[in-house]
């Protein structure tokens, strides 16, 4: 069946876009106006009265207990309003809804259109046919003890044994359907177990389509469900449906080493790719912990009720410079707004060969954002830097005082050390934390090569990141914090000063 065939075929529309107006489960579809009230959900979303079976919605959806999946990306679980309605893609078949991104969209699903899909939890006519088995592990998915008296899940790999186990409600008491229901289905991009035949279950990444090789895609007959996937320590591809893998968990690796055999290949090929998979999975967490929360933005972004009325009115200059001058408005050119620490704004002199006007047209250097070994994510520079070049700006929100007050006391609660603030002004703070660009990244170092400059354009303050000294390319770019928070450095400097103390300096703000 096609995309065209699937459009036309009423079956796959709601009875409010089919012209029915009965009354009818969102997720069976079936009429519900003679069902018991007690056993039927009404999502209390305002604007939405969409009604379900609790037996479907415990079944399918058993994530929601108030609201319909329409309301939640069912793979992050964040929530949305009506505003980004128009970045999202729903399932036409039940109301599974995901940001239209491809970490969220489940791996398989069959793409309709920008907005439209067919998500894995609905099986072709041609796969029924196929009867594809699903191969269930042999430990207890709950307490990692090996036993024969398991029972099996019917939707994924998982196996309990039945003293472990909250069985969900099942219109066939034969079957069983674990926690996966409540898991986000497989996505792209992430680590999991599958089993092949006779052989051991073995990690692999579930690769996006784009990127699979046509002669891999042209080897297999795939069913429309199926997704590719890659072992590690072998990187051979096959094509899973999302009931044929879980998510990886390095508590199972224990049941899956590889006992020694004759085939020694096989048996280090295992070992390889369970290094890899343990390595990759570290390297996903820790990027989606951090990157998830972080939007790039190319200029500060004010939160009311911080207004340009809050920045003191500096005297505006003008330089002396000219076209004519060897090099105007450069470094040692003795340019008044140079040596003021402000850009010059069009009315300068030097006209379109004055060179102080960098941040402004934001002429920053290229940078990679890099993983370190002990320290997160750190920067590199992409080229040669030569001393006192502009690097970037430290952009993020602006907030008052007060919301950073607010702001840092939410992280002590938290627990969270992780800090993106700098002062700015006498009650403008920067949080680079949810909006910001690569400079948010940039470590401390107790032996910096970059330091931080607070920078007038048309009277509004700008900090910058300028090297101290010539940087090669592909060093990784570092800058003090002069934070006092009694915590241990990690610069791994010949002169670090052991824990990140307040040299007298209140540029970035610190957690007391």
């Amino acid at each position: 069946m096609d995309e065209t065939d699937l459009l036309d075929d009423k079956s796959n529309f709601c009875k409010d876009c089919t012209g029915e107006n009965d009354e009818y489960c969102y997720v069976c579809k079936s009429a519900i106006m003679n069902d018991n009230e007690s056993e039927i959900i009404t999502c209390n979303k305002l604007k939405c009265s969409r009604k379900f079976h609790k037996l479907c919605m415990n079944n399918f959806f058993p994530f929601c207990k108030e609201n319909c999946p329409s309301h939640d990306c069912n793979s992050c679980k964040s929530k949305f309003s009506i505003s980004n309605a128009d970045s999202l893609v729903y399932c036409i078949k039940c109301p599974a809804t995901y940001h239209q991104d491809a970490c969220c969209i489940p791996a398989g699903s069959k793409v309709l259109s920008t907005s439209q899909i067919v998500c894995p939890r609905h099986k072709g006519d041609d796969e029924k046919k196929l009867k594809l088995k699903i191969s269930n592990i042999g430990w207890c998915f709950k307490c990692y003890k090996n036993e024969d008296t398991l029972i099996k899940c019917q939707s994924c790999p998982r196996s309990y044994h039945n003293e472990c186990i909250k069985t969900l409600d099942s219109e066939n008491n034969n079957e069983y359907f674990c926690e996966c229901i409540t898991d986000p289905l497989p996505t792209y991009n992430t680590i999991v177990w599958s089993k092949i035949r006779n052989y051991k279950w073995w990690p692999a990444v579930v690769m996006f389509p784009w990127v699979v090789p046509l002669d891999t895609e042209k080897k297999f007959k795939k069913i429309d469900r199926e997704f590719c996937i890659r072992f590690f320590g072998t990187y051979d591809y096959y094509y899973k449906t999302c009931e044929q893998v879980y998510r990886f968990d390095t508590n199972d690796v224990k049941f899956c080493v590889y006992k020694s055999s004759s085939n020694k290949k096989l048996s280090e090929a295992f070992k390889t790719g369970i290094k890899e998979a343990i390595e990759m999975d570290s390297i996903l967490k820790s990027a989606y912990v951090t990157m998830s929360k972080f939007k790039r933005i190319t200029s500060n972004k004010i939160v009311a009720p911080v207004s340009f009325k809050n920045f003191k009115k500096e005297l505006r200059l003008v330089c002396n410079c000219k076209e004519t001058d060897e090099n105007p408005c450069g470094q040692n050119s003795n340019c008044l707004n140079i040596l003021s620490f402000m850009e010059c704004d069009n009315d300068c002199p030097a006209k379109e060969k004055c060179q102080n006007k960098i941040m402004r047209h934001k002429l920053g250097v290229k940078l990679t954002v890099i993983k370190t070994d002990s320290r997160g994510y750190g920067v590199v520079c992409n080229q040669d830097l030569q001393p006192d070049t502009f690097i970037a700006e430290y952009l993020g929100e602006l907030i008052t005082e007060e919301e950073h007050e607010k702001r840092v006391k939410k992280k002590i609660l938290q627990k969270n050390g992780n800090l993106y603030f700098y002062k700015l002004d006498t009650d403008v703070i920067i949080d680079a934390e949810f909006y910001g660009n690569e400079s948010r990244f940039i470590n401390h170092s107790c032996e910096p090569n970059c330091i931080s400059r607070k920078i007038y354009i048309d009277n509004i303050p700008h900090i910058g990141i300028y090297s101290t000294k010539f940087i090669p390319k592909g060093t990784e770019l570092s800058f003090d914090y002069n934070m006092d928070l009694g915590k241990k450095c990690l610069c791994g400097s010949t002169k670090c000063k052991d824990l990140m103390q307040n040299n007298g300096f209140s540029k970035r703000t610190s957690l007391k």
